[in-house]
């Protein structure tokens, strides 16, 4: 996925997508480089621990489910066997320096300990302050059940809806909570 390689009309193919889908143009181009990080995921060897939670994974796994711009990436590591704290905390190191390879980072000092990291990633060619994508990974709840989707920029559902396909764009699935896990959610928090 090398669109924004191609900067003139990276930026004219944004600003057509942004006014189709009634957006800013700054989400369309964060939901891009949100989806080139979790392409960054889903090419490792951490794509079957990592599992995709949060509002952003709702709307870009489950189009239609919410209208909401992408902003962040929240995941739920799931080691493979038991960790000490100081394993566990270089195995998220790991996972964030995948994820935003070819990418800017600033740690978010306040919100990290050996069981959760956060960061602001953003790209080296982009503004911090319009493209800036938080990333949060953690291990506080266990995610259950989840299961394997697509995912999209809205600039890929745009040209399939137009009828084009470029073999340039996002076609893996990434590892995401099932939508009976969202509605156990909701329903829990309502409840209570």
């Amino acid at each position: 996925m090398n669109l924004h390689e191609h900067k003139e009309e990276f930026e004219e193919l944004i600003a057509i997508v942004a006014d189709y889908i009634g957006v800013p143009a700054d989400a369309v181009r964060r939901d891009y480089y949100i989806v080139q990080m979790m392409q960054n995921l889903q090419n490792s060897e951490y794509a079957e621990v990592c599992v995709f939670k949060g509002g952003t994974s709702l709307s870009k796994c489950y189009p239609g489910s919410i209208n909401r711009f992408s902003e962040d990436i929240d995941l739920t590591f799931i080691p493979v066997e038991d960790m000490t704290n100081k394993k566990y905390s270089k195995a998220l190191k790991r996972v964030e320096d995948t994820i935003s390879a070819g990418f800017l980072m600033e740690k978010i000092e306040d919100e990290r300990n050996d069981r959760n990291k956060s960061a602001f990633v953003w790209p080296e060619n982009e503004s911090k302050e319009t493209c800036r994508v938080k990333l949060e990974i953690g291990s506080s709840v266990r995610p259950d059940p989840f299961s394997k989707r697509s995912m999209k920029t809205y600039i890929q559902e745009y040209l399939e809806e137009k009828g084009m396909q470029s073999a340039e764009l996002f076609q893996e699935k990434c590892v995401t909570y099932m939508m009976l896990r969202y509605f156990w959610i909701a329903v829990t928090f309502r409840i209570s």
